[in-house]
């Protein structure tokens, strides 16, 4: 039996900025699998942006795997909000 309550936390890179992120429980093969890991390039789909506990968290529903792994483009730096939203 799988358990459907793990989740899988992704630090989320567009080469700038690091996001915090969740994967949908429904894509957790990808990690169990290693399709997704440190260094995959992937295309967010369909996400939603979720404030929880004061943090932004995307929920990445579906994505679309670029590049299977590669080295860390830029250096992305967390992004810090200045408007209060």
């Amino acid at each position: 039996q799988t358990n459907n309550n793990e989740r899988y936390r992704l630090l989320l890179s567009d080469g700038t900025h690091i996001q915090q992120g969740m994967l949908a429980t429904q894509k957790n093969d990808l990690i169990r699998s290693q399709q997704i890991r440190k260094g995959t390039i992937i295309q967010m789909n369909e996400f939603v942006r979720n404030v929880i506990q004061n943090r932004v968290i995307i929920i990445i529903i579906e994505l679309d795997i670029l590049v299977d792994t590669c080295d860390q483009i830029g250096d992305p730096k967390h992004y810090v909000r200045t408007d209060g939203s």
